[in-house]
């Protein structure tokens, strides 16, 4: 029995670090990248992984290009989407990191908060239900 609750301890912590991970990565980005501009998607690039269980997984990164003191700046945006989110032309609101001009995040786009919330909420719901299940399982 002490097996499976340092199991579900351990699977608790897991999702409440990645989940904090997550919201330090969205908070860290949103306080360094606060010069607004418009760039414009010139490409979006098709990106595969591969899943642990063999599937392959496609995403769509809008490849972006802004101006900053007259310097144009052509990256690839960290988030992808399938389907694609935008299209080639498309003009996007963004802010970018004034001390390194090349780390910009689009406006409006939470998906690494959002993402980061579901874990905290995952491990919180598995705080509370594991002496539930404990109790199930072994009739405590």
């Amino acid at each position: 029995m002490k097996i499976y609750i340092i199991l579900l301890i351990v699977l608790e912590c897991i999702f409440l670090l990645i989940g904090c991970t997550l919201l330090y990565i969205h908070h860290r980005k949103r306080k360094n990248c606060t010069e607004s501009t418009k760039a414009t998607v010139v490409e979006m690039k098709r990106v595969v992984h591969r899943n642990s269980d063999g599937h392959y997984r496609t995403v769509w990164q809008p490849v972006v290009e802004y101006y900053v003191e007259g310097q144009l700046i052509h990256q690839i945006s960290s988030l992808g989407s399938n389907p694609p989110r935008y299209k080639v032309g498309d003009s996007i609101a963004i802010k970018y990191d004034s001390k390194k001009p090349t780390n910009f995040l689009i406006e409006g786009d939470n998906l690494t908060l959002i993402i980061g919330i579901i874990f905290i909420i995952i491990s919180l719901i598995l705080l509370f239900i594991t002496p539930l299940i404990l109790r199930m399982i072994f009739k405590v």
